[in-house]
């Protein structure tokens, strides 16, 4: 039992999932590419991967928030242009923790998590939420993602991709290379679309979380 330890669980939520073309095959590549995200972010604080739970919704739980917020990103990246919802509960776990799939577990990490998803889904909002009693800047966080949402739901696929490279520490010429686009036209990305105050955000979070749990 993980009774003292405190742990991060996501639940993303796809939204309008129904309306997605051959979803069953979009729902297999996404399954797919959980499992392989999962694997490489074993050594970065997942302790139990990415696991689809009821078609549209999945989760997972982080001991570190190491590469959780390059996670989210890469997800957003593979998904685009079908939008996420994303609740991240910050607590105690109550039962074992699953190093399998993320079921069968419970505790006031989950409890948050879906709480918070459901104030999401209320408010039409296509962000990531974050809430934990113990949660440093939570309500700061939350507020500074929800004045970003209307940003992040106008981006184009280029600057998803832009952002979750950034996140990674990709240099700006490896990005201009990959995406088969000019420096200059990176750059101009970053700035019209805010890219930099998104990962200057990302960051801030990642830096706050990481000394959580020492």
């Amino acid at each position: 039992m993980s009774s003292h330890k405190l742990y991060f669980v996501i639940i993303a939520d796809l939204i309008a999932s129904k309306e997605i073309e051959d979803r069953e095959n979009f729902q297999k590549d996404l399954s797919g590419f959980l499992k392989d995200l999962s694997k490489r972010s074993e050594k970065n604080g997942l302790v139990s991967p990415y696991t689809i739970t009821l078609g549209d919704e999945f989760q997972a739980v982080y001991e570190k928030p190491q590469s959780l917020f390059e996670d989210v990103w890469e997800v957003i990246e593979f998904v685009y242009p079908v939008q996420i919802r994303w609740a991240i509960g910050y607590g105690q776990i109550t039962t074992h923790i699953n190093p399998e799939q993320s079921i069968g577990m419970d505790g006031p990490a989950f409890h948050q998590a879906r709480d918070l998803m459901t104030q999401l889904k209320k408010s039409g909002h296509t962000v990531i939420g974050i809430k934990g009693k113990d949660l440093p800047v939570a309500p700061l966080a939350n507020q500074s993602l929800l004045l970003l949402s209307s940003i992040l739901e106008k981006w184009k696929e280029n600057s998803v991709k832009i952002c979750t490279r950034l996140l990674k520490g990709t240099s700006i010429e490896q990005i201009a290379e990959e995406l088969a686009i000019s420096p200059r036209a990176v750059y101009k990305n970053i700035r019209t679309n805010h890219i930099q105050e998104v990962i200057h955000l990302m960051e801030i979070l990642k830096t706050d979380y990481m000394l959580l749990n020492e």
